[in-house]
């Protein structure tokens, strides 16, 4: 009898012991995945510095102007540094939208991005005064210049390969008809030959913070 209750007794430690084990080991299977989980929580680095770029653009005074012009480039697949140096150059340094809708800098050229009229009725512009479509028409015809320039290598009267971007500037400030002309001329662009405003206007277009 004894013996027999010894017996029962062993089985029961047994059972205990068999189930706690196994209550532990669900308690790792719960527990480790949830664990593994937290470690692999990690902030993407990608979006982050694309936050910051964008930030960094639109901060400081004229942010709205800042944001239309970070937008409307990035539609374009430009540089929107690049659209706003041409920008500040246009205007003389200025991004206040209470000037830029009012004013008309150079005799008929208007608003951001100083279209002239011709320009303005070749791409149907609505509201020439409106920030948005004034940066839209600019930029627009920057990129067609960027692309028209981008066909060929174009060099100076040195031999230096300029940046499409440069050359479209030229173009932009000049008339892109008078960069063609040179170039079926010269085959190169002659800076010196350049009028006085297209070389300072290419010069600042190559320094960085210059207006």
């Amino acid at each position: 009898m004894k013996v027999f209750r010894n017996g029962i007794l062993l089985s029961q430690i047994i059972i205990i012991i068999f189930l706690t084990t196994i209550n532990l080991q669900k308690q790792e299977i719960i527990t480790q995945p949830t664990l593994i989980v937290i470690k692999n929580i990690k902030p993407t680095p990608q979006l982050e510095v694309k936050k910051t770029e964008y930030n960094k653009f639109t901060e400081g005074d004229n942010s709205k102007t800042k944001k239309i012009i970070w937008e409307i480039s990035k539609e374009k697949n430009l540089n929107p540094y690049y659209i706003l140096k041409i920008c500040l150059i246009e205007t003389g340094g200025t991004l206040d939208q209470n000037t830029l809708g009012v004013k008309t800098y150079c005799g008929r050229a208007k608003g951001i991005m100083q279209i002239m009229p011709s320009l303005e009725k070749h791409l149907k512009v609505g509201d020439i005064w409106d920030v948005g479509e004034n940066i839209t028409a600019g930029t627009s015809h920057l990129k067609w210049l960027i692309e028209k320039y981008s066909t060929v290598k174009i060099y100076d009267e040195n031999e230096n390969l300029i940046n499409p971007e440069h050359v479209a500037a030229m173009a932009y400030n000049w008339g892109h008809s008078n960069i063609d002309k040179m170039l079926r001329k010269y085959k190169c662009i002659i800076i010196r030959k350049l009028p006085k405003e297209t070389r300072r206007y290419y010069e600042k277009i190559l320094n960085k913070g210059v207006y």
